[in-house]
């Protein structure tokens, strides 16, 4: 009987391996700690009226949304960055983009896309 290796067999072990690792109890208690830290960073933003404004206008049944996202990234080099997505910085910055369904808010600024964005 001949017997032929999966064409991504590798890839696939390493998956597994992948999966192995961040499903152990160090790595669930390591994803919860982060879990939590970044929760209470979003928290902490909300209440500095960082992710929503904090002027209600009745002509709306929501306040205006600053921000989309909190991105945290630590790069291959170990770097890390935290970034809020969409808001004031990443608008001026960047290439954010207002985040508020309605499009309230100061205009965008214009620049070149991101490279995420050019996929």
């Amino acid at each position: 009987m001949n017997i032929v290796k999966h064409p991504h067999h590798d890839l696939l072990a390493e998956a597994n391996r992948e999966r192995e690792v961040v499903e152990s109890p160090e790595g669930q208690a390591r994803l919860t700690a982060l879990m939590d830290a970044a929760r209470a960073y979003w928290d902490f933003l909300e209440r500095s009226h960082l992710i929503y404004d904090d002027d209600t206008n009745v002509e709306y049944a929501y306040p205006r949304v600053k921000a989309s996202a909190l991105v945290v990234t630590v790069t291959l080099c170990g770097t890390t960055d935290v970034t809020l997505k969409d808001g004031a910085l990443d608008r001026v910055r960047r290439n954010g983009q207002n985040p508020d369904p309605d499009g309230r808010g100061p205009a965008d600024i214009p620049h070149e896309p991101r490279e995420d964005e050019l996929i």
